[in-house]
């Protein structure tokens, strides 16, 4: 029951990603309601397979979720606004296709509050324009499922899209309102992130001029911490009565108030304030539990009680996190640091000795890492960063961090060190290239090409991995011109790109130069591309050949229902039910949203 529920939760968010790419599309209610019916119990196996046969058939329920879906999507054709469609007549045929007549179907379900909160506007802007996002703020978009939307691109590290999206609403210096309320916070964290702080300190005196009175309380609040985390104890306190004196009732107020008697060791203060507002805001009824438990935990030790919630590192390896940050944020600016060591068509980057005497002191102290975690061990490695400037300019060492921040889930860290190591590797990336002839490849079998080259495909994954495929492909198509013989496997992910961007031509001519290709991403890919094109004799007899190479990940790929097989960290086995799910899925949903899937069924049948 737990792995079907686990399974359930998955499939969710996959048809309603979907769901709303094609309602962004093509804002045409039937058609919609006739895709849910056929692609939402391929897509979603385990919910369908849960379905009480009585209630209905999948396909029914399908539909009667898509109608939900439906009227609750904000659609760009109509200012992004839903457009619910009209419920029938209790003697009308109902919407879930059963032929029935609505009261006896699904009237008894009408009330049943399934996705009716759910911000479905998240799913529609993952596939918009990014440059169109100018127009938002002249729209009826509602703002707190933007403001919602901003920080889910924000909590995955997608802060560039979180940036295009907020940043039209405040430009000018025209008044703040209440449509600007929900998105001054997102806004603030997203120009921290980005190390944008005149931005942001012009966007605080903003906030705390703002005509929305709720709005200006927030800005307030903003500035008493920012002061706080200076050292400012008066400018804070001043702030903190000016948001109290605009919003006597916010609850935010209270930890805020808690956190500033705290920093200056008032704890006996803190206590019966903590109580002041325990008893305030249960009189008023507020009914936010951990706010109340946090408060009441206040009330006998309010400073432990905020330690907890703090999320803090132990002292001292804060303190030494603090300093590497700075260190890089200090670090010379990135620049060409390898010798080019020509060999006509093919080059090898070689480091110069005082970088490769540092490189080699960074493998020694990073040695432990194999058999501890980095950050057990972070005083053996983190102090030669310190001292060794020049290793911020090793490929080898910023793959190393990029490496180990990639595993971590800290916010704190991203927002620290891994951004701006993104950053400074793209940096180093052109800097580099941009002394090599064009032409000139780097073989990954030269072992001291080998870091350069993992750089690149760390930038290209991290893309990849938030859904900005115009700059991920640009990284993978790199990564093949320096290395064409591809020994990271990046051709698969970058044809999967291709076929998301609904570009199969290119898919067939990546599958051109891989013609002897053993694993199965590439054939398959190539049957869909062909599908995509409408050339369906070719797809056919691509089909055919997969067929009798590929058996085990086609047949995955056809199933209904497909359960995750046993995987190794160490990559997959050629012909493998790991190889199949890996494909699997990587291309299900354009196998399906395009129909392919359907045909490659049928098509099957025949064979």
């Amino acid at each position: 029951m737990h792995n079907q529920t686990s399974e359930t939760n998955n499939e969710l968010p996959l048809i309603l990603s979907i769901a709303g790419r094609k309602l962004a599309e093509s804002p045409e209610p039937q058609p919609f309601l006739d895709w849910m019916a056929e692609a939402g119990p391929v897509l979603a196996p385990t919910m369908s397979a849960g379905i009480n046969p009585q209630s209905g058939s999948p396909s029914e329920f399908f539909r009667l979720m898509g109608v939900q879906l439906y009227n609750i999507t904000p659609l760009p054709a109509n200012d992004f606004r839903p457009c619910p469609i009209p419920k029938p007549k209790r003697n009308e045929p109902c919407l879930c296709g059963s032929g029935r007549k609505y009261k006896q179907c699904c009237e008894r379900m009408e009330n049943i509050p399934m996705l009716e909160d759910y911000n479905m506007l998240r799913h529609v802007l993952d596939s918009y324009p990014q440059k169109a996002m100018g127009e938002l703020p002249h729209s009826r978009i509602d703002t707190e499922a933007l403001a919602d939307t901003a920080m889910q691109w924000l909590s995955e590290g997608d802060e560039r899209r979180a940036l295009a999206l907020l940043e039209p609403w405040f430009k000018g210096n025209g008044p703040l309102t209440r449509r600007h309320q929900p998105l001054f916070d997102p806004m603030m964290d997203v120009y921290l992130i980005v190390h944008k702080p005149r931005k942001r300190q012009q966007l605080l005196e903003r906030g705390c001029q703002a005509k929305d009175s709720n709005l200006q309380a927030d800005a307030w609040q903003r500035k008493a911490s920012m002061l706080m985390d200076e050292g400012d104890t008066a400018g804070a306190w001043a702030a903190f009565k000016q948001a109290q004196r605009v919003a006597p009732d916010s609850p935010a107020l209270a930890i805020l108030e808690l956190t500033l008697l705290c920093a200056n060791n008032e704890t006996e203060q803190a206590r019966a304030r903590a109580q002041f507002w325990l008893a305030r805001l249960q009189r008023k009824g507020f009914g936010h539990p951990e706010l109340l438990e946090l408060l009441t935990h206040c009330t006998s030790d309010p400073v432990g009680a905020l330690r907890s919630v703090a999320h803090d590192a132990p002292e001292a390896q804060a303190a030494l996190l603090m300093e590497l940050v700075q260190a890089l944020h200090d670090a010379p600016a990135p620049k060409a640091m390898y010798i080019l060591e020509d060999h006509g068509d093919v080059a090898v980057l070689q480091s110069p000795p005082k970088l490769a005497q540092a490189e080699d002191k960074w493998g020694a102290a990073t040695e432990l890492w194999h058999e501890l975690s980095p950050w057990e061990c972070l005083d053996d490695w983190a102090p030669l960063l310190l001292r060794q400037k020049e290793l911020w300019h090793s490929a080898m060492v910023i793959s190393d961090l990029l490496n180990l921040l990639a595993g971590g889930d800290d916010p704190d860290l991203n927002q620290m060190l891994y951004e701006p190591l993104i950053q400074r590797s793209e940096a180093l990336i052109k800097l580099t290239l941009n002394v090599k002839p064009p032409a000139q490849e780097l073989p990954w079998g030269f072992l001291e090409n080998r870091p350069f080259l993992s750089l690149i495909h760390l930038i290209a994954e991290d893309y990849f991995a938030h859904n900005e495929l115009e700059r991920a492909c640009a990284y993978a198509e790199l990564l093949l011109e320096l290395n064409p013989n591809d020994n990271q496997g990046v051709r698969w992910d970058l044809a999967a790109a291709y076929l998301r961007r609904n570009q199969p031509q290119k898919v067939l001519q990546l599958a051109e130069q891989y013609p002897d290709e053993a694993a199965c991403h590439m054939p398959l890919n190539r049957i869909l591309a062909l599908y995509m094109l409408n050339r369906p004799k070719e797809a056919k007899l691509a089909l055919t050949t997969a067929a009798e190479r590929h058996q085990t990940a086609l047949k995955m790929l056809l199933k209904a229902k497909a359960k995750q097989p046993e995987m190794s960290p160490f990559g997959f086995t050629l012909g493998g039910e790991d190889e199949a799910w890996l494909y699997r899925q990587a291309t299900l949903p354009v196998w399906t949203s395009s129909g392919a899937l359907k045909w490659a069924r049928a098509a099957m049948k025949g064979l």
